[in-house]
This record gives structure tokens, sequence and C-alpha cells, in this order.
């Protein structure tokens, strides 16, 4: 006799094919411009600025919880006032998506995202607001995402629990 167990899945929940990325896996590192980090779901690369990109802890109370816990990936990293010249941040994912979301907190300023398929082609483009001491929740769709570019300005922004969905 074959026995199975079923099990319940509720709407929301995420299939197999999803991939979810916390970073807290991962250990501390930080790089300059034109340096990467390697992960299993992507390539995170510092491609402009003079900030520091690092993955490295979400240790601020004061960032809601769990959307920030852990690890984070950190984009400007320990910018002082002022702060150093904005940084691009490349992500490009191993796999090509139709869905990416991520938590983004800590930007004193409206910074940018920008979606680019599997030719490096933009494809869109959105404002990441303001968050201070609270998050966002950054949603984007689009056929063919295999990358996304945050544009930060003079601005500490940290990132965090990305979920991409093919």
């Amino acid at each position: 006799e074959v026995v199975s167990e079923l099990t319940e899945l509720k709407f929301g929940d995420p299939v197999s094919s999803d991939t979810r990325e916390s970073f807290d896996a991962e250990t501390t590192q930080v790089i300059f411009p034109g340096q990467t980090i390697e992960l299993k779901t992507m390539t995170i690369s510092q491609i402009s600025g003079t900030g520091k990109v690092a993955i490295a802890p979400a240790v601020y109370g004061w960032l809601p919880q769990p959307q920030m816990s852990g690890q984070a990936l950190h984009l400007n990293y320990d910018a002082t006032t002022p702060a150093p010249a904005g940084t691009v941040t490349s992500i490009k994912f191993k796999s090509i998506y139709s869905y990416v979301s991520f938590f983004q907190g800590a930007a004193n300023k409206i910074n940018t995202m920008t979606a680019h398929n599997s030719n490096g082609d933009l494809i869109g483009q959105r404002n990441l607001r303001p968050t201070e001491r609270d998050v966002e929740h950054v949603e984007y769709r689009s056929a063919n995402i295999s990358e996304i570019r945050i544009h930060t300005g003079e601005d500490w922004v940290i990132l965090d629990n990305f979920l991409c969905t093919g």
C-alpha cells in the first residue's frame, strides 16, 4: 500500500520554483568598486561609486523584524556624514525570473531600482522610497528579469529577504 503525505498549501505560499535569499548563511564580506560577492542565488557587484557594499549584520534594532534580521545586504555600507558618492550595485540572478521582491530599509532619500533582461537591456525602473526607521516591501514583475541595479545616491540602504519566482 502506498501512503502519501498531503501538505496543505495556502494561498501565497511559495512553490518549489521560488528562490529565497536572506543572506543569513553568508559570512560578513565587504567589497569596493569593481569587486563582486558570489552567492548560490546571485552575483553582487559594485559597478560605480566610492562607497562600500557589504553582507553584514542587520543589527539595527529600529529596523522591523523579521523583514530585516540576521545578515543583510548593505549598500554604501558604513556611510558617514557626509556620505560618500552614491553607489550603483548590480544584483545578477543565477536564474531568470518574472517576479522579484525584497525589503529595503534605512534609506533617508529616494533611491532607484532598475531591472534588466538577460541581454542587459533596461526593462523597467521604480523609485524606492525613503524608509528611515521602517522598511518598504519592493516588488517588481516583468518577463525575463535577470538583473536589478540599485542606484543609491548618497545614502546607506539595507536590503534583505529576496524572493524570486519564475
